[in-house]
């Protein structure tokens, strides 16, 4: 009987590895991240102001979304742009939203009650992306790429004066900050 016993615990394990292998793939643990830089914009941003976690913002990019979408707008990405770094502390400030394409800010005009609408101008910044599967890619995402675009960013004697995100839902996120000043 204690044979069997450890040879269904010594199962259970071994399954158990082998899910949180797949899992921690899924979620994008093992990608190799690459910091490159490029031009950020121009964009046409349609947005809320944000104080509060990294959750909430989720939420509120995914309400944006929602709105769009009830218009007959198709496909867009979220962003988010924080003041702080996500991850370093828990409540954030800054923007959150929808990119839209310039097309489509006339359609968005009865949606200027509840939301803002501003251009983004072209900006030279350091991005990296990571996928995004899960709200777990979301977080594991920031602890992995936020050092190395830093790192980058501080190898050039700069510090970020905001953080931007752009989601592609559920395939990646762009993660940006900027070279030089805002």
């Amino acid at each position: 009987m204690n044979g069997l016993l450890v040879k269904l615990s010594l199962i259970v394990l071994l399954a158990a590895g082998i899910f949180g292998a797949l899992f921690a793939n899924y979620v994008g643990y093992f990608k190799t991240i690459q910091v490159s830089e490029t031009d950020l914009g121009p964009l046409v941003l349609l947005y809320v102001d944000h104080k509060g976690t990294y959750v909430e913002a989720g939420k509120l990019v995914a309400q944006v979304a929602r709105s769009v979408h009830s218009l007959g707008i198709g496909e867009v990405q979220g962003f988010a742009l924080f003041n702080e770094e996500p991850g370093q502390q828990e409540t954030l400030s800054g923007e959150v939203g929808v990119v839209l394409k310039p097309t489509d800010v006339a359609r968005v005009a009865g949606l200027l009650k509840r939301y803002k609408v501003r251009d983004f101008p072209q900006t030279r910044a350091f991005t990296a992306e990571f996928p995004s599967q899960s709200s777990a890619s979301l977080f594991l995402g920031q602890k992995r790429v936020y050092p190395l675009l830093r790192r980058a960013a501080e190898a050039g004697g700069q510090q970020s004066p905001y953080h931007f995100e752009i989601y592609d839902f559920a395939v990646r996120t762009r993660y940006f900050i900027p070279v030089g000043g805002r």
